[in-house]
């Protein structure tokens, strides 16, 4: 191996040995968010399935009362 890259293997280890904790924190901020916004677009989804599902009902009820006169 060479001796300029055992260095840069050193200088990356002690550089992350000190920042740890910030990239860590910045990781779990960037997890919660992508949670928060999968949840939006989740409930909004969810929305629109209910939404369709009521016209469908809707729409067979009435087929079946015209089917009924």
């Amino acid at each position: 191996m060479k001796k300029s890259t055992y260095a840069v293997g050193v200088v990356s280890g002690l550089i992350l040995a000190r920042s740890w904790r910030f990239l860590l924190k910045e990781g779990i901020k960037a997890g919660v968010r992508a949670g928060r916004q999968i949840k939006k677009v989740s409930e909004e989804v969810l929305e629109d399935v209910e939404d369709a599902s009521a016209e469908a009902f809707g729409e067979l009820d009435e087929q079946g009362q015209k089917a009924g006169r």
